[in-house]
C-alpha cells in the first residue's frame, strides 16, 4: 500500500518523462522512473506495549530513475527526485502523514543499461502514521 502511494507522490510532483510503475521499469523508453520495495532491517521498532501501542511504522523502498542517454541530464532529474524526499518535515503522501524521511546521500549512479540509458538510484526510509 505504501509502493502504491509513494509512486502517485512522485508521479503528482515531478515529470515521469514515458511512466512510472511499480516493482519495474518498461526497458524500451528512455525516461522512466521505477518504485521499488527496499530492504528493511532484521527488526521493526516495536513500542513498549506492543503493535497496539505502536502508532508509527518504517517503509523502505528503493527509487529507479531510468533516463536518457546523457549523464548530466539523468544526474539532473535524479536529483530532482532526491530533491523531494530531501530534508522534508512531515507532510501528506496520498493520504498518509509521514512523518521523516531518509533519502541517503544522494542518488546513487548505477551506470547504463544494454540500451545506454543512464540509471541512478535513490534509497528511501520513510516513517509514517499508522492508520
Amino acid at each position: 500500500m505504501m509502493l502504491e502511494r509513494l509512486k502517485n507522490y512522485i508521479k503528482a510532483n515531478t515529470d515521469v518523462g514515458e511512466g512510472i510503475q511499480l516493482g519495474g521499469i518498461d526497458g524500451n523508453t528512455e525516461k522512466y522512473i521505477g518504485v521499488y520495495p527496499g530492504k528493511p532491517p532484521a527488526a521493526q521498532r516495536v513500542c513498549l506495549g506492543g503493535a497496539e501501542q505502536t502508532r508509527a511504522g518504517e517503509f523502505y523502498a528503493t527509487v529507479l530513475v531510468h533516463w536518457g542517454r546523457n549523464t548530466r541530464s539523468a544526474q539532473a532529474k535524479a536529483d530532482a527526485v532526491y530533491a523531494l524526499f530531501y530534508a522534508r518535515g512531515a507532510f501528506d503522501m496520498d493520504g498518509c502523514t509521514v512523518c521523516a524521511v531518509e533519502p541517503g546521500g544522494g542518488p546513487v549512479p548505477v551506470g547504463k543499461d544494454d540500451r545506454g540509458v543512464c540509471e541512478f538510484v535513490i534509497n528511501l526510509k520513510m516513517t509514517y502514521m499508522k492508520e
